[in-house]
């Protein structure tokens, strides 16, 4: 996870020109665009176990998702979101 997680952040740098990356800045660009709608996806969840709309909420995973996980997910999509839609490709 730690792994996914550095080159999520790594390819986000690369999107804004941060850092020099061997790929394609068009790639790139949507690259950090999907990014931003998975993490959109995982923070609305799928309705059951894990999102803002879930219907298991008594566990204490539940909770740590409703606390935790969802709104980070949430906040990081719109951060890769806004690299990914205000970067000239």
């Amino acid at each position: 996870m730690g792994l996914a997680i550095t080159l999520c952040a790594v390819m986000i740098t690369g999107t804004a020109r941060m850092l020099m990356l061997p790929l394609p800045q068009a790639t790139l660009v949507w690259l950090t665009r999907a990014l931003a709608v998975i993490l959109l996806l995982r923070a609305i969840g799928d309705f059951r176990l894990v999102g803002f709309w879930k219907r298991i909420r008594k566990t204490r995973f539940a909770r740590l998702d409703t606390a935790v996980s969802s709104p980070l997910c949430l906040v990081l999509a719109i951060g890769s979101a806004i690299v990914g839609f205000s970067v000239q490709n």
